[in-house]
């Protein structure tokens, strides 16, 4: 008897997994798992013997897989979501005695990755800076009252904290205070009262009353309180900078 046509083959093939595909997975996850150690040895073999090729197909492929992978993630992300919880939820003791028994391996891979995320946050502020610094200062133009507002109560409820910070601050900047007293009172003269001035950071318009006088290189890191490391920032720039030094938010000063 002849083989039907290959391609009609394919058609009814196809059809038959669509009618049929949980029974079909069921069944494949059942064997996966009776036949678990089997078919590791059998992966790793193959992968031996054909190592370049592997490597030479992820290679060519590799834009193709990150873009089906993506699109893969975002249209099952609730399914794997929902999936995750289940396996943590039924999987408790086993991966309880997997970060047991791996704990300094897990250490290690969360310190790489911290470093990587760093890392990769790092060049991409320095990449994209002036949209970021445009995007935040549209947000805050738009929702002006709402910031406002937020800072208000937040600022209310942390009382105790602003207040300990504050005398910690004034401590140190007393004990670090060099220079001529006149002009250190200039410059916070500038920042409470004149026109046109811009922030030393993001280089924008600063309207009176939203100006700090900020600390160039940190007091908390041993910078001096003298006119040349005082400049006038806007609050969203000197709060966002907090204690950083200067080399950390990518500045040359």
């Amino acid at each position: 008897m002849a083989y039907k046509d290959p391609a009609e083959r394919r058609v009814k093939r196809r059809a038959y997994y669509i009618a049929n595909r949980d029974e079909i997975r069921a069944k494949q996850a059942e064997w996966r798992a009776e036949n678990k150690a089997e078919i590791s040895v059998h992966g790793a073999a193959y992968y031996a013997d054909n190592k370049e090729k592997i490597t030479a197909y992820r290679a060519e492929h590799k834009e193709d897989n990150a873009a089906y992978h993506a699109t893969y993630r975002a249209s099952h992300r609730e399914e794997k979501r929902a999936y995750q919880v289940e396996y943590r939820a039924t999987h408790k003791e086993e991966i309880a005695a997997y970060a047991a028994t791996h704990k300094e391996e897990m250490r290690v891979s969360r310190e790489g990755k911290k470093e990587s995320r760093r890392a990769y946050s790092a060049a991409y502020y320095s990449a994209h800076k002036a949209e970021k610094l445009a995007s935040q200062a549209a947000y805050r133009a738009e929702h002006k009252e709402e910031r406002a507002a937020y800072h208000a109560i937040y600022h209310a409820a942390h009382l105790p904290e602003y207040a300990a910070r504050a005398s910690v601050r004034r401590a140190r900047v007393a004990g670090s205070t060099i220079g001529d007293l006149a002009e250190i009172d200039e410059i916070y003269r500038k920042a409470a009262e004149e026109p046109n001035i811009r922030c030393y950071i993001c280089n924008d318009l600063i309207p009176i009353g939203d100006r700090h006088v900020d600390h160039i290189f940190p007091v908390a890191k041993d910078g001096p309180t003298r006119p040349s490391n005082l400049a006038i920032a806007c609050s969203h720039c000197n709060l966002s900078k907090g204690a950083k030094h200067p080399n950390e938010l990518g500045m040359l000063i």
